[in-house]
């Protein structure tokens, strides 16, 4: 009995060969669903780099200056004071002695002298302030007492200063220029290295202050010169101008020992003598007036870094730096003195202009709005503060103290490229 062949379950080599392909096509769908692929494909953004930017608008900055002022010392020379005309003299001979009052002079007639010997001891006068002795001379003349005066005067003066400091602000308003490098530029960080110029002006004023008195005080000597004789005019005399005496006064006996040695008639007339009298008085008050203009050119150049990051459209940056200041000005200065009435007596001005280089630091924050979809335009606005030594200008008796170091603030307009 012949009994069926049974089948056999093993594989051959070439249909495993035959089926490996077959096998690795089915392999991812075993590994995973190529859905989620689908739904989360990787994303990367390549934002545009453009590492230069200028940008340029106005700033604003404000500017103090403080004045101290003062006045110099009142000139007495240029008042014009009276000096008077000083010690004359007796008259002895020779050339007139001319007073305050009148005059002693040679030219006496002898018409009615008793003796020729007599003339030269004789002067005539005019004016004077004459009074009778109440004694006679040349037999029955009156004799009278003339009285002649000058004047030497000198000053001296007390100066009162009362130095005045004034502080006056101004705001001023002008261009400034940006350009900037971007070092670091990450959607995290943003590093930018920069340099500018700015520029403003302002304008200062002390306005007029009163800043010293002076007192004037004068010293008066009067000299009085006396001297013995006959006065035309006493009625005693007959109020009459003896002829040869068209323009006299009177007739002073000016050598007394002369005339007493020979006159026939000694009554002891006494020579011509001086006496000084000396007064001191307040002559004059005065009070000084000053004031100071001052007008300021500055000129900046900030340079430092910014550092922050970007919010949208929005980039935030906070600057640090140094900056060089170069500080232009022009002092005008006045001082007035006025007597105390009100009268203007002297007015004195000076000038000085000059400029000065200091170096300062700023700090402060920086915000960037892009205007254009590709980032290049944007707009900007900064504040600062920013620390600069102090600039020192004098013009005669003002002088200034000029601090920039302030708040500063401006708006622009900027490209990057």
């Amino acid at each position: 009995m012949i009994q069926p062949a049974r089948q056999s379950r093993s594989f051959s080599l070439p249909s495993l060969l035959l089926a490996l392909p077959a096998m690795l096509a089915l392999q991812p769908l075993q590994a995973g669903s190529p859905t989620t692929l689908e739904k989360n494909p990787p994303v990367t953004f390549a934002a545009p780099t453009y590492p230069w930017s200028f940008s340029a608008g106005v700033t604003v900055r404000s500017i103090d200056a403080d004045f101290h002022l003062s006045a110099p010392a009142l000139n007495l020379r240029g008042l014009g004071l009276p000096r008077g005309a000083g010690d004359i003299g007796l008259f002895s001979g020779g050339a007139t002695r001319r007073y305050d009052n009148g005059s002693v002079g040679p030219d006496a007639s002898a018409a009615l002298l008793p003796g020729a010997g007599l003339r030269s001891g004789l002067g005539l006068t005019q004016g004077g302030n004459s009074y009778s002795e109440g004694r006679s001379a040349f037999t029955s003349l009156p004799l009278s007492t003339f009285d002649f005066y000058s004047h030497s005067y000198s000053y001296s003066s007390s100066l009162q200063s009362t130095s005045v400091d004034v502080s006056d602000s101004d705001v001023g308003v002008g261009p400034y220029l940006e350009f900037s490098r971007r070092l670091v530029d990450s959607p995290s960080l943003i590093v930018d290295a920069f340099v500018g110029w700015s520029y403003v002006e302002t304008s200062h004023s002390s306005g007029q202050r009163t800043v010293a008195r002076q007192s004037v005080f004068q010293r008066d000597v009067r000299h009085t010169y006396s001297y013995e004789g006959i006065d035309f005019s006493n009625p005693a005399f007959g109020g009459i101008t003896p002829p040869g005496f068209p323009n006299a006064s009177g007739m002073v006996i000016y050598d007394a020992q002369l005339y007493n040695s020979l006159t026939p008639f000694p009554i002891g007339i006494r020579g011509p003598r001086q006496t000084d009298r000396v007064t001191n008085r307040l002559y004059a008050s005065y009070y000084a007036v000053t004031g100071g203009s001052l007008d300021v050119h500055l000129n900046e150049i900030p340079f430092g870094v910014k550092v922050g990051r970007r919010f949208g459209d929005l980039t935030v940056l906070a600057e640090l730096g140094g900056l060089l200041a170069v500080i232009d000005y022009d002092l005008s200065a006045e001082s007035r003195w006025y007597r105390s009435s009100g009268s203007l007596v002297s007015r004195q001005s000076w000038q000085d202009s000059d400029a000065d280089v200091k170096m300062g630091v700023f700090t402060g924050l920086t915000l960037q709005y892009d205007l254009s979809k590709d980032g290049r335009w944007f707009a900007e606005a900064h504040g600062t503060y920013r620390w600069v030594d102090t600039a020192h200008a004098s013009a005669g008796p003002v002088r200034v103290k000029i601090d920039v170091s302030s708040w500063e603030g401006g708006l622009g307009l900027g490209y990057r490229f």
